[in-house]
């Protein structure tokens, strides 16, 4: 089986991250949960019931994220293995950058999965491991596409993804001065700053007329617009992926032990332990004749060492002497063949 369009896992996060966002902000304004301008993203995930909806559709578009960066590290290794160029250290170097890419869906996870309301901590640091660790992961696939040649994508394209790296690494930044330095807070009368109100689950709500309104919002733009950008970056991925077919994973099995090679002592383990193969011929003992199917039993004299004296037509005289006790093949008609030899070189 063979996928030929295999940039439907890239377009896949990307939808199912879009989902995420705006359907969690759609719920969380018409329940009155958030302002309409505007939530952190985070925000619209945080109450019931939108908090569930967003966690789930972020969960998958992170498993489609991560399907993508091990396809674009494969992609690499194919592409410059059919160019028939030996790339050495760079199929390490891509390697790396697949498990920090990894390493920031973890982050994004941590996000969708844990409410800012309940799990501020950990919801806050799997924000800032997806925001940098995807910001460096950008980073590490321009260096490659600008280190090897020939390149993988058009030349174009990646200097449109350059333009947007340098972009997201801007907002990153602003982003996470405006969270912890506050630059645009109000001052009071007296030039201080004044001391920041708490809300119920975390979710801040200020009016127009509140000092911590323009750093607010300044914060709630700009990882809007970060977002947004992830994941235009991650769309064009979609492209690099047009000239490129998926294969099923291949699974062999292995090749039974060749009957005639297997030893006698191997033979009699394998007749012991198996819950299948019941041997009910007791040779003179009748009450063990009568134990039942489901507790299965062994009933061999002295470790098989009577088979050879036992009668040749071994079938038709176990059902005369009990004819209510089934065939060790018609217990199990799909014996193995090495069973079935072992009664036949015995009887």
């Amino acid at each position: 089986m063979a996928l030929a369009q295999v940039g439907i896992f890239p377009l896949l996060s990307v939808i199912f991250a879009l989902l995420a966002f705006f359907i969690g902000y759609a719920i969380a304004v018409s329940k009155n949960h958030v302002d309409a301008w505007l939530p952190f993203i985070s925000d619209c995930g945080c109450i019931q019931p939108e908090s569930s909806i967003f966690g789930q559709l972020l969960n998958i578009s992170i498993f489609f994220l991560i399907i993508t960066m091990f396809l674009i590290h494969r992609l690499t290794l194919e592409f410059y293995a059919n160019e028939g160029r030996e790339i050495g250290s760079w199929r390490l170097y891509s390697f790396l950058v697949m498990l920090l890419g990894w390493l920031s869906a973890i982050g994004g996870s941590l996000v969708a999965n844990f409410q800012e309301g309940p799990q501020l901590a950990t919801h806050n640091t799997g924000a800032f491991i997806f925001f940098i660790g995807i910001t460096l992961y950008f980073w590490g696939q321009l260096l490659m596409a600008y280190s090897l040649k020939p390149g993988l994508s058009p030349i174009h394209l990646t200097n449109v993804r350059l333009l947007l790296t340098f972009t997201i690494t801007g907002l990153v930044i602003f982003h996470m001065v405006c969270l912890f330095a506050e630059p645009f807070v109000g001052k009071d009368a007296n030039g201080n700053t004044p001391v920041k109100p708490t809300f119920p689950n975390n979710i801040e709500r200020y009016n127009s007329s509140s000092p911590f309104y323009s750093n607010h919002l300044a914060s709630t733009t700009s990882e809007w617009i970060l977002a947004l950008m992830i994941e235009f970056v991650i769309l064009t991925f979609c492209y690099d992926f047009s000239w490129t077919v998926l294969h099923a994973p291949k699974m062999e099995q292995l090749e039974l032990p060749d009957e005639e090679k297997t030893n006698e002592t191997d033979l009699r383990s394998r007749f012991e332990t198996s819950s299948r193969a019941i041997d009910a011929y007791d040779y003179g003992n009748s009450s063990l004749l009568h134990l039942p199917v489901s507790q299965p039993a062994y009933i061999a004299t002295s470790a098989y060492g009577t088979y050879s004296r036992q009668p040749r037509d071994y079938s038709s005289t176990l059902e005369r002497s009990n004819p209510g006790l089934p065939r060790v093949d018609r217990i199990h008609p799909g014996m193995p063949t090495i069973y079935r030899s072992y009664f036949k070189r015995h009887s």
